[in-house]
């Protein structure tokens, strides 16, 4: 019996998983991003305080040396510990494949043990890197047959518009889509929902736009897109 959570690959799945990835693989590399393999296991202090009320779902435990150990959650937590440790020359374009484990509750299509796909521009402020990793992302849907549209905000733009909110006002935010407006105006106020629907993008985003235009990225502006940005 796997452990709840957990499923055996093999066969056809298998093969085809494995297709998947050398695909999507090919096309990191293309783009330049070199890979990058961290251990499963990591200090927990280093998880910690990283993902907001989704800590909870971090498997820990204590070793037999009696140091606290965590599954990683994701991939982008031991991204920046390599980084800090290494003297890798910067910018710095990874691309890793790998399992990540976290304490969900399993259903259909969601499992406690996953693989991850993921890409990062570590050591550039241009907005041209962050064109670059959604470009690259865009076209590995497309070599997949999958016909997506990206929905894009900004911190930097939220904060501007909402005078840095708090994580109450950023959670209420982003659960617009689904418990509807009504409901998101009570959590955060009528002024500030008016503040969101009524603000466009900022210059910055309009140049991430222009240069996803010459990408011919499909994207579009959402400013309830906010899960993720206090991490």
């Amino acid at each position: 019996m796997n452990v709840k959570g957990t499923r055996d690959i093999y066969g056809d799945e298998a093969r085809k998983k494995k297709e998947v990835e050398l695909r999507v693989a090919s096309i990191f590399e293309k783009w330049g991003f070199e890979p990058l393999y961290t251990p499963a296991l990591e200090y927990l202090d280093l998880l910690k305080g990283k993902y907001g009320s989704e800590e909870k779902l971090i498997y820990e435990f204590q070793d037999k040396s009696g140091n606290w150990l965590g599954l990683k959650y994701d991939q982008t937590v031991p991204l920046a510990r390599f980084v800090a440790e290494k003297d890798v020359p910067l910018p710095y374009k990874r691309y890793v494949i790998d399992r990540a484990w976290r304490y969900d509750n399993p259903q259909r299509g969601r499992y406690r043990e996953f693989t991850q796909c993921d890409i990062d521009i570590v050591g550039s402020k241009s907005i041209s890197a962050d064109a670059e990793v959604i470009a690259c992302a865009y076209e590995v849907y497309k070599s997949l047959g999958i016909d997506v549209v990206f929905k894009i905000s900004s911190r930097k733009w939220l904060n501007n518009v909402l005078g840095n909110p708090d994580n109450k006002v950023l959670r209420a935010i982003d659960k617009y889509y689904k418990i509807g407006e009504e409901e998101v105006k009570k959590l955060i106020g009528e002024d500030k929902l008016e503040r969101l629907k009524n603000t466009g993008p900022d210059q910055e985003l309009n140049t991430l736009f222009n240069l996803l235009n010459k990408y011919k990225v499909k994207y579009e502006f959402d400013p309830f897109i906010v899960r993720g940005l206090d991490y």
